[in-house]
């Protein structure tokens, strides 16, 4: 093994490197490894370490389109890992995540609950945004009333908002929740 990675650091045609890959199924890092596009994606679809993932997760947006694409899929597959571990999940990935097919609803607003503690107002709407939920996006406007079905993904966010002190509160109303917006000092009058 050792041998076949110092030929991977050799200057020779990726052709030949991919031959040689296939010649085994160990794990291979590419953490600080200076391979070529087309070797990091072989190996990560082949040869994938997983102790890598945490630092693909992190590093997503300097990788190229194709390598990114591998990522998100790695991603997907293990969203439980990135919901317990998202801090260090890089913005473009969490992006790619919340307008993924491939995950469930309810795993994208744990993603977004996970991420509420670290991201601004704006970064906020962002993901709102892509999550496709206008009514909370109403949360950030002013003179506007919020119509927020009551149901526990809803009960959990809106505690999530009140948390992060974006909310004063929210209470049953109705079938809806009715959110009691914090009153910022230029607004009192």
């Amino acid at each position: 093994m050792t041998e076949l990675l110092e030929i991977l650091s050799w200057e020779i045609e990726d052709e030949i490197k991919l031959k040689l890959l296939q010649f085994t199924d160990a794990s291979i890092s590419i953490v600080n490894a200076k391979y070529s596009d087309t070797i990091n994606e072989y190996i990560l679809t082949n040869n994938l370490e997983d102790n890598d993932l945490s630092h693909l997760f992190k590093t997503y947006h300097c990788w190229d389109s194709k390598t990114k694409k591998i990522i998100r899929l790695k991603a997907e597959e293990r969203i439980t890992d990135i919901i317990e571990d998202i801090e260090d999940v890089s913005s473009e990935l969490i992006s790619a995540i919340l307008v993924s097919g491939k995950i469930d609803y309810e795993e994208k607003i744990l993603v977004l609950i996970g991420v509420l503690p670290s991201i601004d107002k704006d970064q906020c709407k962002k993901y709102i945004s892509l999550l496709d939920l206008p009514e909370y996006r109403k949360i950030f406007e002013r003179r506007t009333r919020p119509k927020i079905e009551i149901d526990e993904i809803n009960d959990i966010l809106l505690n999530s908002f009140k948390d992060r002190g974006w909310i004063e509160g929210f209470e049953e109303n109705n079938g809806y929740y009715k959110i009691t917006k914090k009153i910022s000092p230029n607004n009192k009058n």
